[in-house]
């Protein structure tokens, strides 16, 4: 009868925890991580030593039976009171955890965020430029980089007030955003200088998607800037390049878009410019 109720309770208590599974204790119990073996083991210490305690005290020891033995009852309160104190300090050290963990999460973000523009910084876009590089060179995917730098910045700053040129690169960024696919990558490479990551795309793509650009950036209006006094538009010149083979690194790529942005500028900037004769010189 004891073996059969023990098969009984296999089934009932996997429903039962099941069921609480998300609660809390449950929760801290079930845990992959440290915090849930540490939990687990001193629940199953704080069973099994009080366990046998009492069994060395009736069997070796021979301390009488009665009808409710005390030593049961200190017993079964030892294994309750180890058990409440387990979960407890779980799912206080899972608290613990759990706030580590955001806090790592927004440091992280911290460091590689630029906290003007909301964009990744250089240390962002340099991480992001690492995974596509090894994409590059491990499956050949396509990888596109483009800088963008905005022209006559310094004659906003000076004309207008560092403040009016903080917002007009927060509203160049909030203009860029729409223009990029899902997987693209956009970021402050410097001062007003951006720099856009796209992946398996050819040049025509990429020539349509940086004059998009271009010209989001050319129907900004800002306060302050369009006036009748001073007509002057914000716009930005843009380079592309392509990660190559033969490359030694994606910093390559950069130099050649660097090259193609600086043609775009000494042809009278507002315009998009390449190194590249054709598309599959990006292969």
């Amino acid at each position: 009868m004891a073996v059969a109720t023990l098969v009984a309770l296999v089934p009932l208590t996997l429903s039962v925890l099941t069921l609480y599974a998300r609660r809390p204790m449950m929760r801290v119990i079930m845990l992959a991580g440290p915090v849930g073996e540490r939990t687990r083991n001193a629940i199953a210490v704080g069973s099994i030593v009080p366990w046998f305690g009492g069994l060395l005290l009736y069997r070796w020891i021979g301390v009488p039976e009665r009808v409710i033995p005390a030593e049961a009852l200190i017993v079964g309160a030892t294994i309750l009171s180890i058990t409440l104190v387990a979960v407890a300090s779980g799912l206080f050290h899972e608290r613990v955890d759990r706030a580590r963990r955001e806090l790592s999460r927004e440091l992280m973000e911290m460091a590689s965020t630029d906290h003007l523009t909301k964009l990744l910084n250089r240390n962002g876009i340099t991480f992001e430029l690492e995974k596509r590089w090894a994409a590059f060179h491990r499956f050949g995917t396509s990888q596109c980089v483009m800088m963008m730098d905005l022209d006559h910045f310094k004659k906003i700053n000076d004309e207008f007030g560092h403040d009016q040129g903080d917002r007009v690169l927060t509203g160049v960024s909030k203009r860029l955003r729409p223009c990029l696919r899902s997987g693209d990558s956009l970021g402050r490479w410097g001062g007003e200088e951006f720099i856009v990551l796209l992946q398996d795309v050819d040049k025509i793509r990429a020539i349509a998607l940086a004059e998009r650009m271009r010209k989001a950036v050319a129907s900004m209006t800002f306060e302050g800037i369009r006036t009748k006094k001073s007509k002057k538009n914000v716009t930005a010149s843009i380079g592309v390049a392509f990660f190559k083979n033969g490359d030694c690194g994606y910093e390559e790529s950069i130099k050649r878009a660097d090259l193609a942005l600086y043609e775009a500028k000494t042809k009278g900037r507002n315009r998009v410019e390449t190194v590249f004769p054709n598309a599959k010189s990006a292969a």
